[in-house]
């Protein structure tokens, strides 16, 4: 039997980018990037991006939006560069089959992924296994029912409406949708993997398994899904890998200036 991933309890806090942590194997680091207050960190990342990049910053309408991207991508190309040992902007960031960033392949074992909602990012790094992390702001006003009963299972559905509590029922249904992109995600199709072809639990779980049906192959694959302890009402969010035995580590990225 493959081993549960263990998540600790706490984000903690990283005092400087001189202090970030080394990337050992069999262990999952998940940044959380606070966007509030951030103008230092946005500067900071514009230098770190690609010419290519910088144009599709240019190309987001809402500053919400390019906020998310300039920061996402260059706090994630400092976290590579420290792992990999190289310069931020020269880490050589591809897109897979169904466009999922991802480093050339054969050469580096490290993946990553990224999520943001909000003003929130979160970025995933690991060694010799495929994440997926997503982060969903809670919508109060989001008529959720419709959409579940377009994308989720008949069973996740069903168990979905038994929840007489609207806050609970709103919660949960933010809780699948997160787990199931984050296994999609890992899986690396992304959308184009039908959210309604796999089962996520409804209620809370650590690293869960998720039987996922592979294309062109007989047989299926298992991601272990896990809930992630965003703190309050405000947000959902779960990481998916496809592998067990991970201790997932919560860090907070350090403030620049």
């Amino acid at each position: 039997m493959t081993p549960k991933n263990r998540i600790s309890s706490d984000w903690q806090a990283v005092g400087t980018l001189d202090a970030l942590p080394l990337l050992p194997p069999e262990e999952l680091q998940l940044w959380r990037v606070e966007l509030t207050g951030a103008d230092i960190l946005f500067e900071a990342c514009m230098s770190y991006l690609t010419e290519e990049e910088h144009a599709r910053s240019a190309r987001r309408r809402h500053a919400q939006s390019r906020r998310q991207f300039v920061i996402g991508r260059g706090c994630l190309r400092l976290l590579l560069g420290a792992v990999l040992e190289t310069a931020p902007r020269l880490v050589p960031i591809t897109a897979g089959p169904h466009g999922k960033p991802e480093l050339p392949s054969p050469g580096s074992a490290v993946s990553f992924n990224v999520a943001h909602s909000g003003d929130t990012v979160l970025i995933a790094l690991c060694r010799h296994a495929s994440v997926g992390v997503d982060l969903e702001q809670i919508n109060p006003s989001l008529e959720f029912m419709p959409v579940a009963q377009a994308s989720f299972t008949r069973t996740e559905t069903m168990k979905l409406a038994e929840l007489t509590d609207p806050a609970q029922q709103r919660m949960a249904f933010y809780r699948c949708w997160t787990q199931k992109e984050a296994v999609a995600k890992a899986d690396g199709r992304g959308l184009a993997l039908p959210m309604s072809s796999f089962e996520v639990p409804i209620s809370p779980a650590h690293s869960a398994p998720v039987s996922i049906k592979q294309p062109s192959r007989t047989g299926s694959k298992v991601y272990y899904v896990t809930g992630l302890p965003l703190g309050g009402a405000e947000f959902a969010g779960a990481v998916a890998l496809d592998t067990g035995g991970f201790s997932m580590k919560l860090l907070r990225f350090p403030p620049l200036g």
